[in-house]
């Protein structure tokens, strides 16, 4: 009677003491979750700390110099790799933009929070890519004043966004005010051939205006002796 009421409390007691030991490591479980879950929170934080959105415009804005990666890479601008992986360009366009534009400059303004410009800097993206122009373009976001803080809004009086303007050298090609006529790529390879098309008569008139010269007679050292027109 005795040996059986010693190994009912033996047993009693090691069934305590698992239920003590399993309670305390869950609770070391929890704790080592929460640390876990909580560093990685912070980490994000860390990582993509948000930019205070405008009272005007409700959604977070980049200003100043920017690139097509600011875009791509942050999810506040998820609008970027939707638009540009849904925009299929047409061929056709694309390569007359590849014919004619591989030497040109393109300045975009736009806003990140206007939404002519979430709709047409994705499908600009996409047709500068495909025809290999992306290291030609310059990308300015303005805040809802107009504003790059670069008074390069001033410089190439642009008064709304979106706007793209071309360039050859300094000389302006044309330019895109807020929305297409056709496509993106339709209106570039269009402006650019229009363009081509002004300067081919520019030249030709220059060439008109300039004075012939024909040799009349020539001393026998090679000298001229006359040049009549």
């Amino acid at each position: 009677m005795f040996i059986g009421n010693t190994c009912e409390k033996s047993l009693a007691q090691t069934r305590s003491f698992s239920c003590c030991a399993v309670k305390t490591a869950k609770g070391m479980l929890t704790v080592a979750f929460l640390f876990i879950a909580t560093g990685l929170v912070a980490q994000t934080k860390k990582h993509h700390k948000p930019v205070p959105a405008t009272a005007r415009t409700g959604c977070v804005m980049l200003k100043g110099n920017i690139s097509f990666n600011d875009l791509l890479y942050a999810p506040s601008y998820y609008w970027m790799k939707t638009g540009a992986d849904h925009y299929v360009p047409d061929e056709a366009a694309i390569k007359d933009m590849e014919r004619t534009m591989w030497r040109y400059s393109v300045v975009v303004f736009m806003g990140t929070w206007d939404t002519g410009s979430q709709n047409l800097v994705p499908k600009l993206y996409k047709v500068m890519d495909e025809a290999a122009m992306l290291q030609n373009v310059t990308l300015y976001a303005a805040d809802v004043n107009r504003s790059t803080g670069k008074s390069v809004e001033e410089k190439y009086f642009v008064s709304t966004e979106p706007t793209i303007i071309v360039f050859d050298g300094d000389r302006e090609v044309g330019r895109i005010t807020n929305r297409v006529k056709v496509s993106v790529e339709y209106d570039l390879a269009d402006m650019a051939l229009k363009y081509l098309d002004r300067k081919h008569v520019e030249d030709v008139e220059k060439t008109a205006a300039m004075p012939y010269f024909s040799v009349a007679s020539v001393k026998e050292d090679g000298d001229f002796r006359s040049l009549v027109r």
